[in-house]
């Protein structure tokens, strides 16, 4: 029986590395490829507004900032691209109409590959998730038979993979960003279970609460990113905005309001532009 059980935790352990090394060439090399946009967009009375740009990004270096307005991705309206609809990003656009600062309106056609140096800059993250994962082979193949090597391989293996789907999840490219979610949350799993038997294995209540608390974390983890990927959340988002959006505009005398936005030109921007 105990022949039995270590025969099937070695098949387990090749076929999990077998299974790491096909993501990280199945997402490192499309993450090489494809640029990064870095604009964050919410739904808004005018449209959709760019909430985060950032610097690293395609679109900062294109000119979107925060405050801009997306008037339409791909040319069609930003809530018909499948990603603004369940991460209310923009990536792998091939194109953005964007309304800037004195409603200037512009087209930018997103690049269709990376630089060198960009490419340069993605690298290290893969490489460095796959040290850890190499640390967490080299641990179990030394002392497979301590419960803490063990545990210690499938820290590195889920922080590993993690580290590796980094670039991949900022290019929301398919799948990526699921998966680091999960990845993540086993990682956090992982790391309890160590700590529960490092440097000796012992069974306490506190350790059993603490694996309960990693469960429910799991569980919520993975309930968060489904209704992500199914674009629930950022409905209910939506539909949240446009509530709070009509129970304010309720309260407000519309007279009063003008004469604030008159007074206030730079910060009512934004009502001026799209009435």
């Amino acid at each position: 029986m105990a022949l039995f059980k270590k025969a099937s935790r070695w098949r387990l352990f090749y076929l999990v590395n077998a299974a790491f090394l096909l993501v990280w060439f199945l997402y490192f090399i499309p993450a090489l490829n494809h640029p990064y946009i870095g604009i964050e967009i919410q739904p808004n009375a005018g449209g959709w507004i760019v909430v985060q740009s950032d610097p690293n990004g395609v679109g900062y270096q294109s000119g979107i900032r925060a405050g801009d307005l997306i008037v339409e991705v791909n040319r069609q309206r930003p809530d018909r691209f499948p990603l603004v609809q369940s991460w209310g990003e923009v990536e792998g656009a091939r194109s953005l109409k964007v309304v800037g600062a004195g409603d200037t309106t512009r087209v930018i056609d997103m690049p269709s590959a990376q630089s060198w140096a960009t490419m340069l800059s993605v690298m290290p993250m893969p490489l460095l998730g796959m040290l850890f994962w190499l640390i967490g082979c080299l641990t179990w193949i030394k002392r497979s038979y301590l419960i803490q090597a063990r545990n210690l391989f499938w820290l590195n293996l889920f922080l590993g993979l993690a580290i590796v789907l980094a670039p991949a999840s900022g290019r929301l490219l398919f799948g990526a960003r699921e998966l680091e979610s999960v990845s993540f949350s086993l990682a956090s799993a992982y790391l309890v279970k160590f700590i529960s038997v490092f440097p000796e294995q012992r069974e306490n209540k506190a350790n059993a609460i603490a694996n309960r608390v990693m469960l429910a974390i799991f569980l919520t983890v993975m309930t968060v990113t489904g209704l992500k990927l199914l674009g629930i959340l950022t409905s209910i988002i939506f539909l949240t905005g446009v509530m709070q959006l009509m129970e304010n505009s309720s309260s407000i005398n519309p007279k009063k309001f003008e004469d604030t936005i008159q007074k206030s030109p730079k910060r009512f921007d934004i009502f001026k532009r799209h009435p």
